[in-house]
């Protein structure tokens, strides 16, 4: 949430009822604010239902906002890992949250109705390629760039990142790559945005090691091609129970076989089965990985994500997926951006 929406959730400790009856009515349906002492520490909350009561037992309007303020409010803690706190406030039906620091002023509010979650995970969208497939639609154009709907490609990425609460995100580009950061910087965005530039192409992991810091321990790293509906909290809370180093997304891909198909031994057939379907699970294109796993990516060199995968798996690092079953687009050809010009609203 942008300082201009967060301050219209908040009111002082010496703020009278009346002043937080008009402040609760311009904020409608979002009605919650949160109370703050002199030193802007978050010290309570009040909703309508305190006032409606407090109005029943005669408190007058022209008191003092703490004489009917809930003093134990709920909110959770911009330097610790809330994930499964705000998992438990969903589902005790709460709307808005507070997000304080260390001295607990508050920092940032989520607004579940626009936020679902406040991952703590830096994100590297991978956005060099040149979408050779999609000729002639990429002749003048990047493929993030591409628009499915009223919007490009990259900003449906960016939005379902938005709504998981994500915060830190690096661009890496390469062709074309002067159109992407002009339309990146064009954009308002709460996002704390980096971009790097590689040099040469570097395959589709391998401009990790242009990155010098991330502000988190978890990177998601995807491509930016994707359109997809998955659940980034979910896929967060998986790798980290697991405590894998690095998580495939995966998903399932449908191989027909057109004619019957024979399971023999030593010549003699066990087993007939006509034109049967078999069920593999395909890379997504988005990945968790451990911060401490990324050193294994090499320096100033082309690597793809395939040889990261079979590299940590070599050296016996814990490598996991998590199976995606909803919806999900790879546009690398023409016949897929027209696919998703009509499935618009399956991932939106």
């Amino acid at each position: 949430m942008n300082s201009k929406d967060i301050n219209k959730h908040i009111i002082k400790s010496s703020s009278s009822i009346r002043d937080a009856m008009n402040q609760l009515n311009d904020l409608g349906a979002d009605g919650v604010l949160f109370i703050i002492n002199n030193e802007n520490q978050l010290i309570g909350s009040l909703t309508d239902g305190d006032i409606r009561r407090g109005l029943l037992n005669e408190v007058s309007i022209e008191e003092l906002v703490t004489q009917i303020y809930h003093s134990n409010p709920r909110f959770v803690r911009s330097e610790e890992n809330n994930v499964s706190i705000l998992k438990s406030y969903r589902n005790l039906d709460l709307k808005i949250v507070p997000v304080v620091n260390g001295e607990n002023q508050i920092t940032d509010i989520i607004n579940f109705n626009k936020q679902f979650s406040f991952l703590p995970v830096d994100v590297v969208i991978m956005a060099g390629g040149k979408g050779t497939r999609l000729l002639p639609l990429t002749e003048e154009l990047p493929k993030p760039l591409l628009c499915v709907g009223d919007q490009p490609i990259i900003d449906h990425l960016m939005n379902r990142l938005s709504f998981f609460g994500v915060k830190n995100i690096v661009v890496s580009v390469n062709h074309f790559g002067d159109q992407i950061i002009k339309h990146l910087k064009s954009k308002e965005s709460n996002f704390n945005l980096k971009i790097i530039t590689e040099k040469f192409p570097m395959g589709t992991i391998g401009s990790i090691s242009l990155i010098d810091s991330y502000n988190n321990d978890s990177i998601v790293v995807c491509n930016a091609d994707l359109l997809t509906d998955v659940d980034y909290e979910d896929f967060y809370l998986d790798f980290i129970n697991s405590k894998a180093d690095l998580s495939v997304l995966t998903i399932p891909y449908n191989v027909a076989i057109p004619y019957g198909v024979l399971e023999s031994d030593n010549g003699f057939i066990k087993e007939f089965k006509e034109k049967p379907n078999y069920v593999h699970d395909v890379n997504g294109g988005i990945y968790l990985i451990k911060k401490d796993a990324l050193k294994e990516i090499p320096k100033d060199k082309s690597y793809s994500a395939s040889d990261f995968i079979a590299d940590l798996i070599h050296k016996n690092y814990k490598v996991r997926s998590y199976s995606h079953k909803g919806y999900w687009l790879d546009i690398g050809r023409p016949d897929d951006y027209k696919k998703a010009q009509t499935e618009i609203n399956l991932f939106k």
